[in-house]
């Protein structure tokens, strides 16, 4: 009879405890699902979804150390990241400052030519090829702006994290950032200019090249 209610008292409290962890388990559930950054929110603030980096939605549901180190983790694997866009965009200003230095220098010839044919040629060949140079650069500066944009924003994103910020208080501060995948007026006004002028047709280039051209001439 003894050993009946030792038994019995034994699967009682294991039924305890089970249903206790169970809660337990049910609560922590929960309150990972609250603290879970939604695909709407990463999207809005220019960060990866939860399909492309998991480390961006769930990095609230860890305990305060866990999440401090994940997020050391995630700077460490952007910086180098970021450095390669940055000495590609440097690269592309070298570059892009010899072809306007040397489309200058095209101008110059052309005001020299004697006839509509030959500033035609030159238009058509030489300057056409300064401009090509030019736009590939400009392309590649674009790109790397926009990667870096990218790991900038998730990086300022771990870097409050890093600093022991609330789900809420870091969201707040990544939210008054840059528009991530945006150029600056500047560039994107430079590179409408240098795409309309590769996408014309020979009969309409020089018109195009007014732009990069100024002849007094009069034919």
């Amino acid at each position: 009879m003894e050993i009946e209610i030792y038994h019995l008292v034994g699967i009682f409290a294991i039924g305890v405890i089970s249903g206790f962890g169970a809660f337990l388990l049910r609560v922590r559930l929960q309150e990972s699902a609250e603290m879970r950054v939604g695909d709407k929110i990463l999207k809005k603030n220019g960060l990866p979804v939860h399909n492309e980096d998991p480390t961006f939605s769930l990095i609230f549901t860890h305990k305060k150390e866990r999440r401090i180190e994940k997020a050391r983790n995630k700077i460490d694997e952007l910086t180098p990241k970021i450095a390669v866009q940055e000495k590609i965009m440097t690269e592309q200003q070298d570059k892009i400052a010899d072809s306007v230095d040397e489309t200058e220098h095209i101008q110059k010839q052309i005001d020299q030519l004697k006839s509509k044919g030959a500033e035609d040629v030159t238009l058509m060949s030489v300057l056409a090829k300064e401009l090509q140079k030019m736009t590939f650069a400009l392309k590649e500066m674009e790109y790397a702006l926009s990667s870096k944009t990218q790991m900038d924003c998730q990086r300022i994103f771990m870097t409050q994290v890093e600093n022991g910020g609330t789900r809420k208080q870091v969201l707040d501060v990544v939210g008054n950032k840059i528009i991530p995948n945006s150029p600056t007026p500047a560039m994107d006004t430079a590179l409408t200019i240098y795409r309309q002028a590769l996408s014309l047709a020979p009969a309409e280039y020089r018109k195009s090249m007014e732009t990069w051209v100024h002849s007094n001439k009069k034919w």
